[in-house]
């Protein structure tokens, strides 16, 4: 929205000679600037939140099998290595998927593989392609009108990017806690290995055989 306001602004500077005052360009350097801000403070805690929940999903799926490809700790520092970052968490998040499927598939006889390949394809394929168009428009020049228009047009083409993959993200999100909250649900049935708590009808111990009988 504060891109489309400047836009709009410059355009009319442009196209119908309207003048700037000295207060509206105080104005809009003041509100581009509280945007901003208020945007990476959104941006982080975002970050923030979603490594907090992949962290704690794969946590949770380590604790329903011996072997996992990843670790929980990958979770988080894949994001933020070069070249690993361009594929990684993308693995990472689709192994959490994957390994999931393949429990409840061996828990319920009738489960259906749920996880959503196009899905994860789509919002990695948005991620990347708006990393691509955050450093494009970092390094636009913004030497005159024009190029500030321009650079509008990459910033609302960006956000919008950036959007489309934030609703699929909250989609595999939902998509995931109902495959997780199943993945609970089956472990309450699983009986305990081993167990020496045995019972037995009518007070009755176990049936032993007397060899030397």
């Amino acid at each position: 929205i504060i891109c489309y306001i400047q836009y709009d602004l410059f355009f009319r500077v442009k196209y119908y000679c309207h003048v700037i005052t000295d207060d509206q360009a105080s104005a809009d350097d003041i509100r581009n600037r509280v945007a901003l801000a208020s945007a990476i403070i959104l941006y982080i805690l975002c970050i923030i939140t979603f490594l907090n929940w992949l962290r704690r999903a794969y946590y949770n799926l380590e604790t329903q099998v011996k072997f996992t490809n990843y670790t929980n700790k990958q979770a988080d520092y894949y994001w933020f290595i070069p070249i690993l970052a361009l594929y990684k968490p993308y693995r990472l998040t689709k192994d959490l998927f994957e390994e999931t499927d393949n429990i409840l598939c061996e828990r319920i006889a009738s489960y259906q593989i749920q996880t959503p390949k196009t899905m994860l394809a789509v919002w990695w394929s948005f991620w990347i392609v708006n990393n691509i168009f955050a450093n494009v428009v970092l390094r636009v020049p913004a030497d005159n009108i024009e190029d500030y228009m321009t650079k509008d047009i990459l910033e609302m083409i960006s956000n919008g990017i950036c959007i489309a993959a934030g609703i699929f993200l909250l989609l595999l999100i939902k998509k995931y806690h109902s495959m997780e909250k199943l993945l609970s649900e089956t472990a309450l049935e699983i009986p305990e290995e081993n167990s020496t708590n045995e019972t037995y009808p009518d007070g009755l111990g176990p049936v032993t055989i007397n060899e030397n009988a």
